[in-house]
């Protein structure tokens, strides 16, 4: 080989299989396209480097294992660089809906305030239905004066102490529902002022039906006893 060539490079650096790639990567129109085979590959690089004599013998073995790790392909006795697969695009199926985390939180958020906003409805439900009985012992309480005053007139009446209503027993749901909302943040004001309602309407509601019972059965006794009755 003639040194003064300007084409040669006198440096040896590059390994085995830098050499078939780049044989096999810069393949011209002479070639088809059917890429080289291993003299090919030599003379390609040989032309180009200075390359120890055996590199042909090592050459032919780099070949084989570049094929078996499937790094090139090898046609007939030339051997080409492999052409990348096509992986054919898999088409989606526009029956599975895509999930939204953000939608699902934003969904989830608005079902727990819906359930927190009924919450709070029935706890106030409950306090205006102590508040309606509250008004019917305001009611049972005038029917008491007016006895008293019939009494003080010397009128006789007669009361069925089963008729005098009980207090209402604890609701441990209501307990429940209250201490629930309590919870919720843009909730707890009004569930405290529900609750708050309810306890003192139970209370007056106790209060006022014990005081009620008992002066009735007094007035009962005393006009059966023939007293009079005076109202100051």
């Amino acid at each position: 080989m003639d040194s003064a060539d300007a084409n040669v490079t006198f440096e040896y650096t590059l390994s085995l299989d830098d050499m078939v790639f780049e044989a096999l990567s810069t393949i011209d129109d002479e070639h088809d396209g059917t890429g080289r085979d291993v003299d090919g590959i030599f003379k390609f690089n040989n032309d180009r480097y200075v390359i120890p004599d055996n590199s042909r013998e090592r050459l032919r073995g780099e070949v084989e294992k570049l094929v078996a790790e499937r790094k090139i392909e090898k046609v007939g006795n030339r051997y080409m660089m492999m052409m990348p697969q096509r992986v054919p695009a898999t088409r989606e199926d526009s029956t599975t809906p895509q999930r939204d985390p953000q939608a699902e939180a934003v969904a989830k958020l608005v079902a727990e305030t819906e359930h927190l906003e009924f919450q709070a409805k029935e706890a106030q439900e409950l306090a205006d239905r102590y508040s309606l009985m509250l008004n019917s012992e305001c009611i049972i309480l005038e029917l008491a004066v007016e006895i008293l005053n019939r009494c003080a007139n010397g009128q006789m009446i007669f009361l069925c102490t089963s008729l005098v209503p009980r207090a209402p027993e604890e609701n441990p749901q209501m307990d429940a529902v209250a201490k629930l909302i309590a919870e919720a943040e843009h909730l707890e004001f009004q569930a405290k002022e529900a609750q708050e309602l309810a306890d003192k309407h139970a209370q007056l509601l106790e209060l006022e039906s014990e005081i009620i019972l008992q002066l009735a059965v007094e007035i009962f006794n005393r006009c059966a006893n023939g007293q009079k009755i005076f109202l100051r």
